[in-house]
């Protein structure tokens, strides 16, 4: 059983099933995109807590990241195990779809609003790297060349 997270336009989770199993909480909406966007789709905790909770003590960020996991799991009811833990990282299951496609219509990650400064610029810098034209895939070769004659 897998699910598929929509990053494009009103942020989604849904089961296998087509069941919406989206978290309420902005914070575990945020910890789903930061991990739908990272390399092998995994982060280390420090990192997340970090992006979502730069401004409070180590200690409360520990313990709201762990709330949020929480949460995150409850949404997700049977799918839960889509999420994987342990003491250093979290990582997205690699049959999770992430679906990140512009032609889908919508902004990246456009109804996820979170009151942290550093989730703020991760913010700004995802949506410039990924919404900035691309280059053309195939390079026009020059006109040959051709000699000047008198």
């Amino acid at each position: 059983m897998s699910i598929e997270l929509k990053l494009r336009g009103v942020f989604l989770c849904r089961g296998s099933d087509g069941a919406d199993i989206t978290p309420r909480g902005a914070r575990e909406k945020g910890i789903l995109a930061l991990l739908a966007l990272a390399p092998e789709h995994a982060r280390s905790r420090n990192w997340l807590k970090t992006k979502l909770w730069s401004e409070r003590f180590d200690t409360q960020a520990n313990t709201s990241l762990r709330r949020a996991l929480s949460n995150i799991r409850k949404a997700f009811g049977p799918y839960a195990d889509c999420l994987i833990t342990d003491r250093i990282n979290i990582r997205l299951a690699p049959d999770v779809i992430i679906s990140n496609d512009p032609a889908s219509g919508g902004d990246l990650l456009e109804d996820l609003f979170i009151n942290d400064p550093e989730f703020d610029d991760w913010l700004r810098d995802t949506r410039m790297f990924f919404d900035a034209p691309q280059p053309p895939s195939v390079i026009e070769s020059p006109a040959p060349y051709t000699p000047y004659r008198r």
